[in-house]
């Protein structure tokens, strides 16, 4: 491999899927994987309308040893109003943790259903793009974006003056695909760069690890009747700096030291960005001023307003043992957590919601007791409150709680739709990513067979007789019998790529993320066409990692 190198940017994995149709069957650990092994110091990932994973994106590039890029290919809008399909694309980038916290309010913003923000898509209004700060880099994207001699003058021309008036963080995107289309737009380009000193920058729109994902790619797209003109002309596989370089060769579009200029700038604009940290502490929302002693002051009233406790285990006793937990509560910094889990507790039973005595660890607090957040007296039952907190092993507390479907409604509705009455609390619900099992897997790809041969395409075709024996052959693990697997070769090639994949995003049935911070900008919002909620942009694992609260509301 040639000692120079470049950065890859604009590259779109399964995750892509949650916004458009089939965009990829590539998991993202498979680009990093694949970047690291070609040399490559910095990798950003630009999914379509999201931002999606972010944290473990994040992650797994810094720990295979490369700068992140956080970025994201914006859907722009020129129609300040009304619902006009223009959808024209833009990579955005941000520059350092200002730019992170920017940009993820404007993706989050893009995802509003009730106004001319998501229509078909997630979008950003121009007006919008147009007053981002230094903070963003962009790019003009593929011959999607606005900047195509195919769109109106007028809507080329708004974004053009942008670009120009922001020009020192403002990149004209060119490409290496193999079709007449995407050369006109590259000289075009040129033209423009020349004249105004705006920089070129070979952008790669990566959408498959190779060409068995492109191949897997196209069965999927087939099944789900999603089709996409002239397609066999673009190179969607992901490419090191020689392979790029001789597909630039191949194009013929530019000038060899204009597209060497280009593959450089990628570098120019990695270096542009500064690695930025996130807070993993716990992050417990705060409703009260001073935690510990409010909590202080709550837990004593609420041991001599208890009909059964200091009866039951006297004044002593139970002092001693709420000590014991306070001090504990504080260590951990749990306080403010128990604090809202009582103050929801509390407006639980002035509404005549009821649920259940306890469910896990929590039953071993003998405060949770007294605050009627659990009916378990921990200390009748002798129950170990450290498998709830433990100093020494110090974790976010979790609080289950189970309700009839009735009253788990009216709970969720006064978490994510009233966010508990408190001016300071922001809640939303979690994204689950909805993949192909085995089964689906087997029926999409034997469909897209069938499509082939009845096009004339292709000679394998499967009967609904045999897509059943072939889908009921499959066990509770997903595995199905090599000697199926050996008499079905071909069927089975493409349904081990496409299995696993992305096709959809949904949100989680119990858990809702609840916090004292703006979630819009820290985590990343989106909806939905199933729910009525705003929905994080990371899932349950990635949150937990970075120590949100999510409350379980259960049935």
């Amino acid at each position: 491999m040639n000692q120079v190198n470049y950065v890859p940017y604009h590259v779109h994995s399964m995750l892509s899927n949650g916004v458009t149709n089939v965009d990829s069957v590539t998991r993202f650990e498979s680009y990093i994987e694949l970047a690291k092994q070609c040399g490559m110091t910095a990798f950003g990932f630009s999914e379509h309308g999201n931002i999606f994973e972010w944290y473990f994106k994040k992650k797994a590039i810094e720990d295979a040893g490369m700068k992140y890029l956080h970025g994201v290919e914006l859907y722009i809008t020129m129609n300040e109003t009304d619902k006009v399909r223009d959808n024209y694309h833009c990579v955005a980038i941000a520059r350092d943790y200002e730019g992170f916290l920017e940009l993820n309010r404007l993706t989050s913003k893009a995802f509003t259903r009730s106004d001319n923000h998501f229509y078909y898509a997630p979008r950003v209004i121009i007006s919008e793009l147009e007053t981002t700060s230094d903070h963003i880099l962009i790019t003009s994207a593929c011959v999607g974006g606005a900047m195509s001699q195919r769109v109106p003058e007028a809507d080329r021309e708004r974004f053009f003056q942008f670009m120009l008036k922001n020009r020192h963080r403002c990149f004209l995107e060119v490409q290496h695909h193999q079709d007449f289309i995407q050369v006109e737009h590259n000289q075009f380009l040129y033209k423009l760069s020349k004249q105004y000193g705006i920089p070129l920058i070979a952008g790669t729109d990566t959408h498959a690890l190779n060409s068995r994902h492109v191949a897997g790619r196209s069965m999927l797209q087939i099944s789900k009747d999603v089709r996409f003109a002239n397609e066999d002309r673009w190179d969607l596989t992901f490419k090191s700096y020689d392979e790029l370089c001789d597909a630039y060769q191949r194009q013929g579009s530019l000038p060899e030291e204009v597209w060497l200029e280009a593959i450089a700038n990628t570098n120019v604009m990695a270096d542009m960005v500064q690695p930025f940290e996130i807070d993993l502490s716990n992050k417990y929302p705060n409703i009260y001023d001073n935690p510990s002693e409010t909590f202080r002051q709550t837990v004593y009233q609420a041991a001599e307003a208890h009909p059964y406790a200091i009866k039951r285990h006297g004044r002593e006793k139970l002092f001693a043992r709420i000590e014991e937990e306070l001090a504990v509560y504080d260590k951990v910094g749990a306080t403010p957590y128990m604090l809202l889990k009582n103050y929801l507790t509390s407006w639980e039973r002035d509404h005549g919601i009821f649920c259940g005595p306890g469910r896990g660890s929590v039953s071993g607090s003998m405060i949770a007791y007294l605050l009627h957040i659990t009916e378990m007296d921990s200390m009748r039952f002798d129950l170990n409150f450290f498998r709830f907190m433990n100093p020494s092993r110090i974790s976010l507390a979790d609080v289950d709680t189970d309700y009839s479907e009735t009253d788990r409604e009216k709970v969720k509705s006064f978490l994510l739709n009233d966010h508990l009455n408190l001016p300071n609390i922001q809640t939303a619900e979690i994204i689950t990513f909805n993949t192909i099992a085995t089964k689906g897997s087997i029926r999409d790809i034997a469909k897209a067979f069938n499509v082939l041969h009845n096009e004339g395409k292709g000679s394998v075709h499967y009967t609904d007789m045999e897509i059943r024996a072939l889908c009921d052959a499959v066990d509770k693990d997903g595995n199905v019998d090599e000697r199926i697997r050996a008499n079905n070769k071909e069927l089975f090639e493409y349904v081990d790529i496409v299995t696993g994949t992305i096709v959809s995003i949904g949100s989680h049935p119990c858990g809702v993320l609840v916090a004292d911070h703006d979630l819009a900008s820290e985590v990343g919002l989106c909806t939905t066409s199933g729910s009525k909620y705003p929905v994080s942009c990371l899932y349950m694992k990635e949150l937990d990692e970075m120590n949100w609260v999510k409350w379980d509301v259960l049935g």
